[in-house]
């Protein structure tokens, strides 16, 4: 998988990991990426309020690969 940073609206987040069997409100996206929090690893902000919300594929794979190792379930 590639390592690039690729952009993302909410939605597409929303939809990328839906795929994936995770469910998460745009509403926490949007705080979270406000906060700068992360709500997976490699997720940031762009510095730019109206830019796309930005994440590394790889690690959003990563994230997702351990949450179901471990069996957690991310639903907000």
């Amino acid at each position: 998988m590639s390592m690039d940073r690729i952009f993302m609206t909410t939605g597409a987040i929303q939809r990328f990991l839906g795929e994936r069997g995770v469910c998460i409100s745009a509403d926490t996206l949007r705080r979270r990426a406000k906060d700068q929090q992360a709500p997976f690893p490699g997720f940031r902000r762009s510095s730019s309020p109206t830019a796309p919300l930005c994440a590394r594929v790889a690690a959003v794979e990563a994230w997702l690969a351990a949450r179901e190792a471990i069996g957690v379930e991310v639903v907000n």
